[in-house]
């Protein structure tokens, strides 16, 4: 857009002679302001950098540089009052330390100011002088490690439209949350939100936040979006602040503590009519949802109120013309049916219901024609897996059934497993944990060539697998397979051609004989990638027997093993020593003998043992994670010995005395095994050298053989 500046009529000449003089004295000098370069160098002494890269190395004190060309600054637009002058300063990123020294605010026209992600840790904001930075509308100051009071001047910045803090924390993990440095109580977030009048968004967290609810005023505020995160409240934030933000579209209210409860103030939240998403998600809260109110807002996109473990209600009747696109309750205790008039949601796109108190039939999917993922899991739904009407799926990606009372008699025959074959973007599918009848044929995964996670476990079904192995070249890589109590009676073929296994579960089926080759993977093909993806590995209570492989050794990020209640033979192979990822292995009750590798000692994230009801004997390592086992690690072991057993391993009586003691019985007994030795040695070479001797060795061994003679045809 062209610049007009007024000008006299007859002075055009006289104009563009003053602009040519100005503009040569500006090149000669740069485009920045001396003072404002200046100002920038001292904010960098003040600096300390981490590594190379960040050093702003740009940043020249010569009075040939152009602040304006340095890292991170950008200057104003030549067509505005303020060409030559700082606007922007953009620090994120750099993992700057050190101090903050006040020569940032001689930057006064600065609109853009971010130091985001940096680690000024333990350091505490400049009390004063933010209010001399009055152009600004963006401040990040997040993540920085900045502790202590948030300065009040921040509050007077007219024209700040956007403001992120979070500052420094420690983490608490026996009740696994943050206690934060920084603390906005001097003046409160209501304060703070009121005086910053010109205020669209605000970000805060890790804050330790007060808010008053001495301001009865009625004023309103153009907020629009609240996210506050790990923040600890004192004071009523719902009743006293969220009802005058009328124009808020994005609440967001995670991880939280307060120190009144939320539920009792929830009044005035169906009056939020431009709500797109409310967010109070692992925040504490206690009591009955307002499902009638809040659902009434019909704007709303999303809400999510996962992780409120005490937190109760129920969903109302939904009517045609719900915006809603993600419901999230996922740990909550809401219960009772879910109302046959959710599928009115045509727009969901996620739904968690997960591990709440939800019984009934188990809703329909196919008006959620924008649906992605689905999970209904650890409730107790009943009913059967619809047979038709999800053929327009075409978004769905995840599907979580699992843990409910699902039945579906031979609903997994026929139609199913061509309703399963089309839903071509399937990531993960689990249907473990219900009453499902009926057989399956593997063969379905054909053309699901997304798909990742496959659980089917504790069911009622009976999984098959047409065809021979080479069939299933070109299905899909799982990450995670269960097929846990599926009537398998030989390992599925198809693994033979899996390259990115993560997660294996086929315990309690029927499978016998020896583990083949080719499951620690003996396919070079497969063998090298398995190595590096091999993470969890069951299964358990089968009939495989045979020695456990030495090549279970090259699993090297294996952290799970659980080979129990099979018939595996001989001893605990040495090399499992090295699976230094191991964090359970369970070996009980096979038929394993020999001693402990002492190595296993040596896996320092070994949290679970089970070597119980084998036939190992001798002792017990005694260091390293082995000193925290308990005695059931081993109990059905009569040949063990050493703590935690009652049974102590006893040492040869040699080894019981003191050194000395041993050195003198060594030699006593070297002493007269030497002397029979060489008193043998003289004998015999008396016997057989001399002529005399060797008269005598004749004779009597002559006599002795005769004798033996007799004595033999006597018998």
């Amino acid at each position: 857009m062209p610049c007009y500046y007024p000008r006299s009529r007859g002075s055009y000449d006289l104009l563009v002679a003053a602009i040519i003089i100005v503009v040569a004295s500006k090149l000669a000098d740069g485009l920045c302001r001396h003072d404002e370069r200046d100002a920038l160098l001292r904010l960098k002494k003040g600096f300390v950098f981490d590594h190379a890269l960040s050093e702003l190395s740009s940043w020249q004190a010569s009075s040939e540089s152009d602040c304006c060309t340095w890292q991170g600054i950008a200057c104003g637009d030549a067509c505005t009052p303020d060409a030559q002058v700082v606007v922007s300063l953009d620090l994120a990123d750099l993992t700057i330390s050190g101090n903050l020294s006040s020569d940032l605010f001689a930057l006064t026209s600065l609109r853009f100011l971010s130091l985001a992600n940096n680690d000024f840790l333990g350091i505490q904001l400049p009390s004063d002088g933010f209010e001399r930075l009055g152009s600004l509308t963006y401040l990040n100051l997040s993540y920085c490690g900045f502790v202590g009071q948030v300065p009040s001047s921040i509050a007077r910045l007219p024209n700040l439209e956007t403001l992120h803090l979070a500052g420094a924390f420690t983490w608490d993990t026996v009740h696994n949350q943050a206690t934060p440095f920084l603390e906005l109580k001097e003046h409160t977030l209501d304060t703070l939100i009121t005086n910053l009048s010109s205020l669209q968004r605000l970000y805060i967290d890790y804050v330790n936040i007060s808010v008053s609810d001495a301001n009865n005023s009625s004023s309103r505020h153009s907020l629009r979006e609240l996210k506050l995160s790990y923040c600890w409240f004192s004071g009523p934030i719902a009743s006293s602040l969220v009802p005058k933000l009328r124009s808020l579209s994005k609440l967001i209210l995670e991880n939280c503590i307060f120190s009144h409860p939320m539920m009792n103030s929830f009044t005035g939240f169906e009056k939020l009519s431009s709500l797109l998403i409310l967010s109070l998600s692992n925040s504490g809260l206690m009591g009955t949802f307002p499902s009638s109110r809040i659902f009434s807002i019909k704007t709303l996109k999303v809400l999510d109120l996962s992780g409120n473990t005490m937190l109760h209600g129920e969903l109302p009747e939904f009517t045609p013309g719900s915006d809603l696109q993600s419901l999230l309750l996922s740990g909550t205790m809401f219960s009772r049916n879910i109302p046959e008039s959710i599928t009115n949601l045509h727009n969901l796109v996620k739904l968690d219901l997960s591990s709440c108190r939800f019984y009934g039939a188990l809703p329909s999917f196919a008006q959620w024609t924008m649906i992605q993922e689905v999970d209904l899991s650890n409730n107790n739904l009943v009913g059967s897996l619809p047979s038709d009407g999800y053929s327009a799926l075409h978004n769905l990606t995840r599907i979580n059934l699992s843990n409910n009372s699902l039945s579906g008699e031979n609903n997994l025959q026929g139609q199913i497993p061509e309703l399963l074959s089309k839903l071509s973007g399937l990531t993960r599918l689990d249907l473990s944990s219900n009453n499902l009848t009926g057989t399956m044929d593997l063969s379905l995964l054909k053309n699901l060539t997304n798909l990742s996670l496959l659980q089917l476990s504790c069911n009622r079904l009976s999984v098959l697998q047409k065809g021979d192995a080479r069939s299933y070249v070109g299905y899909p890589n799982i990450v995670s397979l269960g097929l846990a109590s599926c009537n398998l009676t030989k390992l599925p073929a198809f693994l033979m051609y899996q390259n990115e296994v993560e997660s294996l579960d086929l315990s309690d089926n029927s499978i016998a004989g020896p583990i083949p080759d080719w499951i620690w993977k003996g396919l070079d093909l497969t063998l090298v990638r398995i190595l590096y993806t091999f993470k969890s590995f069951d299964v358990s209570n089968n009939s495989f027997d045979g020695t456990i492989p030495s090549e279970i050794g090259d699993l090297k990020l294996l952290k799970v093993l659980n080979l129990s209640r099979n018939a595996f033979v001989d001893r605990i192979p040495s090399q499992m020593s090295s699976m230094v990822q191991q964090e359970s292995l369970d070996l009980s009750h096979n038929y394993l003998s020999g001693e402990i590798p002492s190595g296993l000692a040596s896996l320092t994230f070994l949290e679970v043992l089970d070597l119980s009801y084998n036939y190992l004997y001798g002792p017990v390592p005694q260091s390293g994670q082995f000193l925290t086992f308990p005695n059931t690690s081993y109990e059905g072991n009569s040949g063990l010995c050493g703590s935690p057993l009652s049974r102590q391993c006893h040492r040869p009586e040699s080894r019981i005395r003191d050194d000395g003691d041993n050195d003198s019985a060594n030699w006593d007994v070297l002493s007269v095994e030497l002397g029979v030795a060489c008193g043998l040695a003289a004998i015999t070479g008396y016997l057989l050298l001399s002529s005399r001797g060797r008269w005598w060795f004749t004779t009597h061994i002559d006599s002795l053989l005769l004798h033996v003679h007799h004595c033999y045809h006597r018998f």
